[in-house]
């Protein structure tokens, strides 16, 4: 008896489904309603730094010959 092959089906390819969904924009960030005071300006001590100490100056070598 003649043995009648069965064709071997090639598999459709199924295409990429897109995503239907849409990311939702994330929500407003909420403004402040109050306004922060500012701070009051420190007061700075002008405080100028008297040296206590003198620089001595190097001796001056006398060359003898």
């Amino acid at each position: 008896p003649t043995r009648t092959r069965t064709p071997t089906r090639t598999p459709t390819a199924t295409a990429a489904q897109t995503p239907t969904w849409t990311a939702t924009p994330p929500p407003p960030t909420p403004t402040p309603s109050a306004t922060a005071t500012p701070l009051p300006p420190t007061s700075t001590p002008t405080v100028t730094p008297t040296p206590t100490w003198t620089a001595t100056p190097p001796p001056t070598a006398t060359a003898t010959h």
